[in-house]
């Protein structure tokens, strides 16, 4: 979506609707892995957190 927004195309609606839900998903697993923080050891917590990116412009 990013390449989109430089070039000032539109994304097709059909591909937007798909990453709004992967953003979404990403987002629902890191909450989730946050939320294990008293059970799992602080080091595997974020090796796991890392290998799960938030996205950085994921608002369009």
């Amino acid at each position: 979506m990013h390449t989109y927004k430089l070039i000032q195309l539109d994304f097709p609606a059909e591909a937007k609707v798909l990453y709004q839900k992967i953003i979404r998903e990403i987002r629902l697993q890191r909450q989730s892995l946050r939320e294990l923080s008293m059970v799992l050891d602080n080091a595997l917590l974020e090796a796991k957190l890392k290998l799960i990116v938030e996205p950085s412009y994921s608002n369009q």
